[in-house]
């Protein structure tokens, strides 16, 4: 008798449904993962720097940000951490191009 190259196996429909199931729960803690826990106001932000933090980003970034999850639910030192990087970045950005002190 010959082959016609046709592979068979009891497991192959079973796995590809289970890396299949495997694949989207994956994608869905990763875009969790990648999630941010808070919103950023940049008005807010620029007012409150002007007001409060011209002349020292990091401080004021450090400040913000733990002002900002202090009590929250997602309060974490990660998300602190983020925040206050994209803070930082935005401030000096700004500052990069003249649009504050």
């Amino acid at each position: 008798m010959e082959s016609n190259s046709t592979r068979f196996g009891f497991l192959n429909a079973v796995g590809a449904k289970l890396k299949k199931m495997n694949d989207r729960v994956n994608l869905i803690i990763d875009n969790f993962n990648n999630e941010k826990l808070y919103m950023m106001d940049y008005v807010h932000i620029l007012e409150q720097y002007k007001e409060l933090g011209i002349g020292d980003i990091d401080e004021f970034c450090a400040s913000y940000a733990f002002g900002m999850h202090i009590g929250r639910p997602y309060d974490s030192p990660e998300s602190r951490e983020a925040m206050y990087l994209e803070l930082r970045d935005y401030l000096n950005n700004l500052k990069a191009k003249g649009e504050i002190k």
